[in-house]
């Protein structure tokens, strides 16, 4: 997608999605929280890998101000397998006529950071990339780059940038990430800006392991702490309901997200991909974690405290095909499921859990539907018949 696209006239801003902003009387920082975005899902994060990444990147911008802040159009997201994106931080000095923009994207696969930024820039007729040099940065490799193309006004720009790339084993989140920092002036003036761009791009920084440790990843870790076993999700269960019970939201929020997080090897663990019905699944899991708010999580799961009863059905992909007559299947899975297991959606041999909450010695209640243990942990899948109908 061409770059000068997403430069637009200053405007008032609306914070959205992963974007927060904080402003003293010296400086702008910008922290993205990719962790707010993704949820906090997945295996246990090394602790003892420096470049582990939390999920906060904090620029400086010194005397710039804010001026705008909006999505990715979702095309471009489509046909680029991004989950998700965002353009932040358009801000601007004067006297200096500099713009700054951060970019952050999260892939469906693993790219890498080549073909990342090629993705990115290499591939627009609109962008010429003048240089390119591979750089250490705080997470490892980068690259740093030199563009040029036109404003929407038709003013000739140079822009200096860093493109960082984030793999999923340095991702809390195991989220393939990319964030580019740029700053660009137009033509004539940019070689007396250029120390100036120099100095600010130096200004990101990314909250690694050991460093700046937020309450949701101390929560996530607490989270990959629950075994693949029906002992392991009637725990992470057991702790959800305690934690919302007691008021403890950031905890509560954390282990819910984590079940609604998802990257496409969660999804591809329990489906067989060459159903022809698998793609519209995958689609409809993203669709549906990405239009899930805090209070939804919240909403999800409470019920009402008369029901303190934890109840745990499990059953393979072959028990929920066959669904014999008063089996476990037959007595607690939906309908639904077990159509879509007689149609080969689903890995062999796969187990799947129904989670209810009742009161004492009583046979209904509130019903969670089909969670599965995942290479990043326990995830709740959710009705996915609805992807098929």
């Amino acid at each position: 997608m061409p770059l000068y696209n997403y430069l637009r006239s200053q405007s008032a801003f609306e914070v959205k999605g992963l974007v927060s902003r904080r402003r003293n009387s010296a400086y702008l920082n910008c922290a993205i929280s990719i962790l707010l975005l993704t949820g906090c899902g997945g295996s246990k994060p090394a602790q003892d890998d420096p470049s582990l990444f939390t999920g906060n990147a904090n620029w400086d911008l010194p005397d710039l101000q804010i001026a705008e802040s909006y999505d990715v159009d979702p095309a471009y997201l489509a046909d680029n397998n991004i989950r998700n994106a965002q353009r932040v931080s358009l801000a601007r000095k004067d006297d200096l006529d500099i713009i700054c923009t951060q970019d952050i994207e999260v892939f469906g696969v693993d790219i890498g950071l080549e073909s990342g930024f090629n993705q990115n820039y290499g591939s627009s007729p609109d962008i010429s990339v003048n240089s390119l040099k591979n750089i250490e940065a705080q997470n490892g490799p980068a690259q740093e780059y030199l563009l040029s193309y036109d404003r929407p006004n038709g003013v000739a720009v140079n822009a200096l940038g860093r493109y960082f790339y984030f793999p999923p084993v340095q991702m809390a989140t195991k989220a393939p990430t990319a964030i580019s920092a740029t700053c660009s002036s137009e033509v004539d003036r940019f070689t007396e800006n250029e120390s100036k761009i120099l100095s600010l791009l130096d200004g990101i920084e990314f909250e690694l392991s050991g460093t700046s440790l937020s309450s949701e990843l101390d929560a996530f870790d607490e989270y990959s702490s629950y075994p693949g076993t029906d002992n392991g999700i009637r725990a992470l269960f057991t702790d959800l309901q305690e934690n919302l019970t007691n008021g403890d939201t950031v905890t509560a929020l954390a282990l819910a997200k984590g079940l609604f997080t998802f990257v496409r090897e969660d999804i591809e663990h329990i489906l067989d991909m060459s159903h022809p019905s698998s793609e519209s699944v995958v689609g409809f899991i993203f669709d549906i974690s990405a239009l899930t708010s805090d209070t939804r999580f919240i909403e999800t799961f409470t019920t009402v405290p008369e029901r303190s009863q934890i109840n745990v059905h499990s059953a393979t992909t072959e028990q929920i095909a066959i669904a014999d007559n008063g089996s476990t299947v037959f007595n607690e899975f939906p309908s639904g499921f077990l159509s879509l297991a007689r149609s080969g959606l689903f890995q062999a041999n796969k187990r799947f859990y129904e989670i209810e909450m009742v009161e004492p010695n009583k046979g209904q209640g509130t019903k969670w539907h089909f969670f599965s243990y995942t290479p990043n942990g326990w995830k709740m899948f959710g009705p996915l018949w609805r992807a098929v109908d």
